[in-house]
Protein backbone atom coordinates (compact mmCIF):
# COMPACT_ATOMS: atom_id res chain seq x y z
CA UNK A 1 0.00 0.00 0.00
CA UNK A 2 2.80 2.39 0.95
CA UNK A 3 4.57 1.47 -2.29
CA UNK A 4 1.54 2.41 -4.42
CA UNK A 5 1.12 5.72 -2.57
CA UNK A 6 4.79 6.57 -3.08
CA UNK A 7 4.56 5.91 -6.84
CA UNK A 8 1.45 8.15 -7.06
CA UNK A 9 3.18 11.06 -5.33
CA UNK A 10 6.17 10.80 -7.66
CA UNK A 11 3.84 10.79 -10.73
CA UNK A 12 2.06 13.96 -9.59
CA UNK A 13 5.34 15.78 -8.99
CA UNK A 14 6.70 14.71 -12.40
CA UNK A 15 3.52 15.89 -14.17
CA UNK A 16 3.69 19.31 -12.49
CA UNK A 17 7.30 19.73 -13.61
CA UNK A 18 6.38 19.01 -17.23
CA UNK A 19 3.47 21.47 -17.15
CA UNK A 20 5.77 24.25 -16.02
CA UNK A 21 7.89 23.96 -19.15
CA UNK A 22 7.15 26.38 -22.02
CA UNK A 23 5.06 24.72 -24.73
CA UNK A 24 6.53 24.65 -28.19
CA UNK A 25 5.05 26.17 -31.40
CA UNK A 26 3.16 24.02 -33.84
CA UNK A 27 4.51 26.06 -36.78
CA UNK A 28 7.88 27.24 -37.88
CA UNK A 29 9.20 30.42 -36.36
CA UNK A 30 8.80 33.57 -38.47
CA UNK A 31 11.94 34.82 -40.12
CA UNK A 32 13.11 38.29 -39.13
CA UNK A 33 12.19 41.17 -41.46
CA UNK A 34 14.57 41.72 -44.33
CA UNK A 35 16.27 45.07 -44.17
CA UNK A 36 15.97 47.43 -47.13
CA UNK A 37 12.28 46.95 -47.89
CA UNK A 38 9.52 49.52 -47.31
CA UNK A 39 9.43 53.25 -47.88
CA UNK A 40 7.26 55.46 -50.15
CA UNK A 41 6.54 54.55 -53.78
CA UNK A 42 7.72 57.06 -56.34
CA UNK A 43 5.07 59.21 -58.03
CA UNK A 44 3.99 58.00 -61.49
CA UNK A 45 3.67 60.70 -64.12
CA UNK A 46 1.97 59.44 -67.30
CA UNK A 47 3.20 60.57 -70.66
CA UNK A 48 1.40 63.55 -72.17
CA UNK A 49 -0.40 63.20 -75.51
CA UNK A 50 -0.40 66.18 -77.79
CA UNK A 51 -4.01 66.67 -78.95
CA UNK A 52 -3.43 69.98 -80.68
CA UNK A 53 -5.58 70.25 -83.77
CA UNK A 54 -7.52 67.03 -83.11
CA UNK A 55 -10.69 68.66 -81.71
CA UNK A 56 -13.49 68.66 -84.35
CA UNK A 57 -14.91 71.93 -85.46
CA UNK A 58 -18.17 73.11 -83.89
CA UNK A 59 -21.20 72.02 -85.91
CA UNK A 60 -23.89 74.63 -86.34
CA UNK A 61 -27.14 72.64 -86.34
CA UNK A 62 -29.35 75.72 -86.63
CA UNK A 63 -29.26 75.40 -90.39
CA UNK A 64 -30.13 71.71 -90.39
CA UNK A 65 -33.56 70.51 -91.48
CA UNK A 66 -35.31 67.42 -90.09
CA UNK A 67 -35.62 64.61 -92.61
CA UNK A 68 -37.96 62.48 -90.53
CA UNK A 69 -39.19 62.07 -86.96
CA UNK A 70 -41.18 59.49 -85.10
CA UNK A 71 -43.28 59.73 -81.94
CA UNK A 72 -44.92 57.09 -79.81
CA UNK A 73 -46.51 57.06 -76.37
CA UNK A 74 -47.71 53.62 -75.39
CA UNK A 75 -47.50 50.89 -72.80
CA UNK A 76 -45.12 48.03 -73.53
CA UNK A 77 -46.35 44.76 -72.06
CA UNK A 78 -44.12 41.90 -70.95
CA UNK A 79 -42.22 40.13 -73.74
CA UNK A 80 -43.00 43.00 -76.12
CA UNK A 81 -40.81 45.68 -77.62
CA UNK A 82 -41.18 48.98 -79.43
CA UNK A 83 -38.54 51.04 -81.16
CA UNK A 84 -37.48 52.85 -84.29
CA UNK A 85 -35.42 51.70 -87.25
CA UNK A 86 -33.33 54.00 -89.41
CA UNK A 87 -33.40 53.43 -93.15
CA UNK A 88 -30.01 54.44 -94.50
CA UNK A 89 -31.24 54.43 -98.10
CA UNK A 90 -33.71 57.29 -97.76
CA UNK A 91 -32.99 58.59 -94.23
CA UNK A 92 -36.46 57.80 -92.85
CA UNK A 93 -37.57 56.11 -89.64
CA UNK A 94 -39.91 53.15 -89.21
CA UNK A 95 -41.62 51.56 -86.22
CA UNK A 96 -40.24 48.25 -85.00
CA UNK A 97 -42.62 46.45 -82.66
CA UNK A 98 -44.34 43.19 -81.86
CA UNK A 99 -47.22 44.82 -79.99
CA UNK A 100 -50.71 43.59 -80.76
CA UNK A 101 -52.50 45.74 -83.31
CA UNK A 102 -55.71 47.71 -83.02
CA UNK A 103 -58.71 47.13 -85.22
CA UNK A 104 -59.86 50.07 -87.38
CA UNK A 105 -62.80 50.61 -85.00
CA UNK A 106 -60.47 50.71 -81.99
CA UNK A 107 -58.13 53.16 -83.72
CA UNK A 108 -61.10 55.40 -84.43
CA UNK A 109 -62.22 55.19 -80.78
CA UNK A 110 -58.74 56.12 -79.54
CA UNK A 111 -58.57 59.14 -81.84
CA UNK A 112 -62.05 60.25 -80.74
CA UNK A 113 -61.14 60.07 -77.04
CA UNK A 114 -59.29 62.84 -75.15
CA UNK A 115 -55.54 62.91 -75.65
CA UNK A 116 -54.83 62.35 -71.95
CA UNK A 117 -56.61 58.96 -71.95
CA UNK A 118 -55.53 57.59 -75.33
CA UNK A 119 -52.48 55.68 -74.13
CA UNK A 120 -54.41 53.80 -71.44
CA UNK A 121 -57.36 53.17 -73.76
CA UNK A 122 -55.09 51.88 -76.51
CA UNK A 123 -53.39 49.52 -74.06
CA UNK A 124 -56.72 48.09 -72.88
CA UNK A 125 -58.25 47.67 -76.33
CA UNK A 126 -55.08 46.10 -77.73
CA UNK A 127 -55.38 43.19 -75.28
CA UNK A 128 -58.94 42.33 -76.38
CA UNK A 129 -59.98 39.98 -79.15
CA UNK A 130 -61.13 41.51 -82.42
CA UNK A 131 -64.77 40.85 -81.47
CA UNK A 132 -64.44 42.55 -78.07
CA UNK A 133 -62.45 45.38 -79.61
CA UNK A 134 -65.33 46.06 -81.96
CA UNK A 135 -67.80 45.89 -79.06
CA UNK A 136 -66.07 48.35 -76.75
CA UNK A 137 -64.74 50.62 -79.45
CA UNK A 138 -68.28 50.83 -80.78
CA UNK A 139 -69.70 52.20 -77.53
CA UNK A 140 -67.13 55.04 -77.71
CA UNK A 141 -67.62 55.70 -81.41
CA UNK A 142 -71.41 55.85 -80.96
CA UNK A 143 -71.19 58.24 -77.99
CA UNK A 144 -71.75 61.98 -78.32
CA UNK A 145 -70.66 64.94 -76.25
CA UNK A 146 -70.61 65.35 -73.30
CA UNK A 147 -70.49 61.60 -72.56
CA UNK A 148 -67.48 60.54 -74.66
CA UNK A 149 -64.71 61.15 -72.13
CA UNK A 150 -66.63 59.48 -69.28
CA UNK A 151 -67.26 56.34 -71.33
CA UNK A 152 -63.71 56.23 -72.71
CA UNK A 153 -62.27 56.65 -69.21
CA UNK A 154 -64.40 53.80 -67.85
CA UNK A 155 -63.41 51.44 -70.67
CA UNK A 156 -59.72 52.33 -70.40
CA UNK A 157 -59.65 51.65 -66.65
CA UNK A 158 -61.64 48.41 -66.69
CA UNK A 159 -59.78 45.12 -66.57
CA UNK A 160 -59.35 43.09 -69.72
CA UNK A 161 -60.82 40.10 -67.90
CA UNK A 162 -64.02 41.99 -67.13
CA UNK A 163 -64.39 43.45 -70.62
CA UNK A 164 -63.93 39.96 -72.05
CA UNK A 165 -66.49 38.35 -69.75
CA UNK A 166 -70.14 37.69 -70.68
CA UNK A 167 -71.19 39.89 -67.74
CA UNK A 168 -69.87 43.12 -69.24
CA UNK A 169 -72.53 45.17 -71.00
CA UNK A 170 -72.05 48.40 -72.89
CA UNK A 171 -75.33 49.68 -71.43
CA UNK A 172 -73.67 49.98 -68.02
CA UNK A 173 -71.11 52.43 -69.35
CA UNK A 174 -73.66 54.39 -71.37
CA UNK A 175 -76.16 54.71 -68.52
CA UNK A 176 -73.46 55.60 -66.02
CA UNK A 177 -72.30 58.55 -68.14
CA UNK A 178 -75.89 59.64 -68.78
CA UNK A 179 -76.95 59.59 -65.13
CA UNK A 180 -73.89 61.54 -64.02
CA UNK A 181 -75.32 64.55 -65.85
CA UNK A 182 -78.92 63.66 -65.03
CA UNK A 183 -78.29 63.59 -61.28
CA UNK A 184 -76.13 66.71 -61.48
CA UNK A 185 -79.28 68.74 -62.19
CA UNK A 186 -80.70 67.72 -58.80
CA UNK A 187 -77.61 68.51 -56.73
CA UNK A 188 -77.19 72.13 -55.71
CA UNK A 189 -73.72 71.81 -54.19
CA UNK A 190 -71.93 70.40 -57.23
CA UNK A 191 -71.79 71.17 -60.92
CA UNK A 192 -70.18 69.31 -63.82
CA UNK A 193 -67.88 71.53 -65.87
CA UNK A 194 -66.96 70.49 -69.41
CA UNK A 195 -63.83 71.97 -70.93
CA UNK A 196 -63.67 71.75 -74.71
CA UNK A 197 -65.40 69.37 -77.09
CA UNK A 198 -64.33 66.25 -78.93
CA UNK A 199 -64.50 68.03 -82.28
CA UNK A 200 -62.59 71.18 -81.26
CA UNK A 201 -60.02 70.25 -78.61
CA UNK A 202 -57.96 67.07 -78.16
CA UNK A 203 -57.48 67.82 -74.46
CA UNK A 204 -61.18 68.13 -73.62
CA UNK A 205 -62.25 66.80 -70.24
CA UNK A 206 -64.97 67.00 -67.60
CA UNK A 207 -64.55 67.86 -63.95
CA UNK A 208 -66.70 69.02 -61.05
CA UNK A 209 -67.05 72.25 -59.11
CA UNK A 210 -68.31 72.23 -55.53
CA UNK A 211 -69.84 74.95 -53.38
CA UNK A 212 -69.22 75.09 -49.65
CA UNK A 213 -71.59 76.72 -47.20
CA UNK A 214 -70.26 79.55 -45.07
CA UNK A 215 -70.61 79.80 -41.29
CA UNK A 216 -74.19 81.10 -41.64
CA UNK A 217 -75.22 78.11 -43.74
CA UNK A 218 -75.77 79.88 -47.07
CA UNK A 219 -74.01 79.95 -50.40
CA UNK A 220 -74.00 83.70 -50.86
CA UNK A 221 -70.91 85.85 -50.57
CA UNK A 222 -67.56 84.08 -50.76
CA UNK A 223 -67.74 80.78 -52.62
CA UNK A 224 -65.06 78.17 -52.13
CA UNK A 225 -64.52 76.18 -55.32
CA UNK A 226 -62.19 73.31 -56.07
CA UNK A 227 -61.49 71.61 -59.37
CA UNK A 228 -60.68 67.92 -59.51
CA UNK A 229 -58.16 66.39 -61.86
CA UNK A 230 -59.88 64.87 -64.92
CA UNK A 231 -58.81 61.37 -63.84
CA UNK A 232 -60.83 61.73 -60.62
CA UNK A 233 -64.19 60.95 -62.13
CA UNK A 234 -67.33 59.34 -60.82
CA UNK A 235 -66.89 55.65 -61.51
CA UNK A 236 -69.53 53.15 -62.47
CA UNK A 237 -71.58 51.28 -59.87
CA UNK A 238 -69.72 48.44 -58.21
CA UNK A 239 -71.19 45.12 -57.21
CA UNK A 240 -68.45 43.30 -55.32
CA UNK A 241 -65.47 43.62 -57.62
CA UNK A 242 -67.52 43.66 -60.83
CA UNK A 243 -69.27 46.56 -62.50
CA UNK A 244 -73.00 45.96 -62.66
CA UNK A 245 -76.36 47.66 -62.29
CA UNK A 246 -78.18 47.02 -59.02
CA UNK A 247 -81.86 46.65 -58.31
CA UNK A 248 -82.39 49.41 -55.75
CA UNK A 249 -85.08 47.40 -53.95
CA UNK A 250 -83.70 43.86 -53.97
CA UNK A 251 -80.03 44.97 -54.03
CA UNK A 252 -79.14 42.35 -56.64
CA UNK A 253 -77.61 42.73 -60.11
CA UNK A 254 -80.01 43.36 -62.96
CA UNK A 255 -79.41 41.01 -65.87
CA UNK A 256 -78.91 43.00 -69.04
CA UNK A 257 -79.35 41.41 -72.42
CA UNK A 258 -77.78 42.85 -75.56
CA UNK A 259 -80.28 44.84 -77.54
CA UNK A 260 -81.01 43.81 -81.11
CA UNK A 261 -82.97 45.66 -83.76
Amino acid sequence: MKKILFIGVIFVIFTAMLAADERGLTTKELKPAIEGYGGVASEYIPSQIDRTGTRPEYLNRDTWSAVDSIYFDTYISAYSYLGAKFNSTDGTLDYVSNLLTLSPESQQAVEKSPAWIRTALENTLRQLTSTNQQKWAGVINDAVDPYIDEIAFSVANSSVEYLSSPYAYTEIFEQNAFYIYEIDNDLSYVEIIDYGHSYTDEDYYSTTRYWKEDAEGNLSGSINQCHLHPTQNVLINLYGSMQNILDAVANIPISLQPQHD
